[in-house]
């Protein structure tokens, strides 16, 4: 081969340009999910214990009984339902303080439970489908007439939450 066969062979080379490659054309994919809520509480109403009796105690069955309240949660998973702030007393007038032992029940479809004292209660609930199902929660109570009897006069309120965890 000739010296000028080489030297165009490799200004030939040189012509090409560096990092020439095929067209390519890209686009994107979006990726999108959707975290359901596991559950959610609807109801309305409170326990309504009313006018006080102050020589027999005035109790309110949580378990559908009259001026009662109730609640409906629905859920996807299973579920532990628990109460936080509880209050012992129900707050009223210039600081007074009404003992309350505040009860809660539920039905998850086979009856109402027996009620218990919502302070401290956990329910677990379990969901056997692959939909939602519901429960009821129902919340009473009990005012001894005793400590009616000791308190001023005038209305006594309290609140407390109830509080749903997945597991």
């Amino acid at each position: 081969m000739s010296s000028k066969t080489l030297f165009a062979m490799a200004a030939a080379v040189l012509l090409v340009p560096v990092g020439a490659s095929a067209q390519l054309a890209t686009g994107a994919v979006d990726v999108t999910a959707t975290v359901d809520a596991y559950a959610a509480i609807t109801g309305s109403g409170d326990v309504a214990f009313g006018s006080l009796s102050r020589t027999v105690n005035n109790v309110i069955d949580p378990a559908g009984g009259a001026n009662a309240a109730q609640r409906t949660v629905t859920f996807n998973s299973n579920i532990d339902i628990s109460f936080s702030g509880v209050p012992a007393a129900l707050s009223g007038p210039g600081g007074a303080s009404l003992p309350v032992a505040l009860r809660c029940s539920f039905d998850a479809g086979s009856g109402w439970s027996v009620a218990a004292a919502c302070s401290g209660l956990v329910i677990p609930l379990d969901n056997t489908t692959t939909g939602e199902v519901s429960a009821l929660l129902g919340f009473g109570g009990e005012i001894l007439a005793a400590d009616v009897v000791s308190v001023a006069a005038g209305s006594y309120s309290g609140t407390f939450d109830v509080v749903v965890t997945a597991r």
